[in-house]
């Protein structure tokens, strides 16, 4: 069975192995490792909400089966935000480099859990406002098959 939320778990798990020892700073200003999150940030903690950072959340945006003859088909988007007090303003190289690293690693494995494909095509975006410094932020969308759902069939008859 393959259904978008397998999806979305297998892709966290992908994910935390990718980026298992990359560390970046928090708000703190201390070396972590990126949080890994399916679909949502958990609740605040603090006022300001920076205890999450830096962070993935993947999110399944939509999906559906066009016809009987194509397979399921989702949309998932990979969503970083990190925190860089460098005064130089520069957070969004930290933002693309995370989104270049899910990139290549997507498109060069193109199969995940051994039944969710990739598809093209593939986009990112940074969000790039200097009134949000120390906080950058940026996201992936992606474009997924999964198997497709086979008829029952009655031997019976």
């Amino acid at each position: 069975m393959a259904n978008p939320y397998l999806l979305q778990k297998a892709l966290v798990e992908e994910i935390k192995v990718l980026f298992a020892g990359f560390e970046t700073e928090n708000a703190a200003g201390k070396l972590v490792p990126l949080n890994v999150y399916p679909q949502s940030l958990p609740e605040k903690t603090d006022e300001e909400d920076s205890a999450h950072f830096p962070y993935i959340v993947v999110r399944i945006i939509d999906g559906g089966i066009g016809s009987e003859e194509e397979a399921a088909a989702c949309r998932m988007v990979f969503v970083a935000g990190v925190y860089d007090s460098n005064p130089d303003y520069q957070g969004n190289e930290i933002i693309l480099n995370i989104l270049q690293r899910i990139q290549t690693h997507l498109l060069e494995k193109r199969i995940i859990a051994g039944k969710f494909a990739i598809q093209y095509p593939y986009n990112w975006q940074i969000y790039d406002d200097e009134d949000l410094h120390p906080y950058y932020f940026g996201g992936a969308e992606t474009n997924w098959t999964l198997p497709a759902v086979q008829q029952e069939v009655d031997d019976d008859e």
